[in-house]
């Protein structure tokens, strides 16, 4: 069981994912992914006719590079610092929902990228769906530049996990279906840590605090 997270408007995207690993003492190892970001499939092709005709494309993974596993203390004590990557090389670090337990099970930390198709849907509506589907649980919004990114405190079970990202689907118009793609292909969710200078020039930080 988690204990109450101390979330702030402000913090970043390492902090955040801090914060829920301090709150959760279950918590043995995390892992982190490196890859490459660039202009994605669905920006290169924007109608209808390019993307059917570059449909092989939209099938081609991610380009992780690497990743590492720390452990709980050792992820504790991370700073941006020790997360840089080499300059004009176009890679970030990215959190992994994957994490291992004591007890030697895996289990995932609450995480999605909305992507609203509507720009009207608000950070109010994006509350509203991350609360149906984990009730009673802490969480924030960070807002990246395009997307904006959920995390919640609390540990899913794995076989349980498929169920949470299923669920985002349902409403039809808040995240991208190609992200909920990726993600049930890697058997893990992932969400930015750092920034890239052309791609990804945007820190994630909190704009909304979730509380019980």
């Amino acid at each position: 069981m988690a204990v109450s997270a101390n979330f702030k408007i402000g913090m970043n995207s390492l902090e955040v994912a801090q914060e829920i690993v301090r709150c959760n003492p279950e918590i043995k190892e995390i892992t982190l992914v490196q890859h490459m970001v660039e202009i994605n499939w669905r920006q290169k092709h924007l109608s209808i006719y390019a993307k059917l005709k570059n449909i092989n494309d939209c099938f081609t993974e991610s380009k992780q590079t690497a990743s590492k596993a720390y452990s709980r203390s050792d992820f504790l004590k991370l700073t941006l610092n020790d997360l840089k990557c080499p300059l004009n090389s176009h890679l970030v670090w990215s959190f992994s929902s994957k994490v291992l337990c004591n007890d030697g099970t895996c289990k995932h930390i609450p995480m999605m990228n909305f992507h609203s198709h509507f720009p009207e849907i608000s950070n109010k509506d994006l509350i509203s769906v991350a609360k149906c589907i984990q009730k009673d649980t802490q969480g924030v919004l960070l807002e990246t530049g395009r997307y904006t990114h959920y995390y919640g405190n609390a540990l899913i079970e794995e076989k349980k996990w498929p169920l949470f990202v299923g669920q985002f689907l349902m409403p039809t118009f808040v995240v991208s279906e190609r992200y909920v793609g990726h993600a049930f292909y890697n058997g893990f969710c992932t969400l930015r840590l750092t920034v890239d200078e052309k791609f990804k020039p945007k820190l994630p930080i909190v704009v909304e605090v979730i509380n019980k």
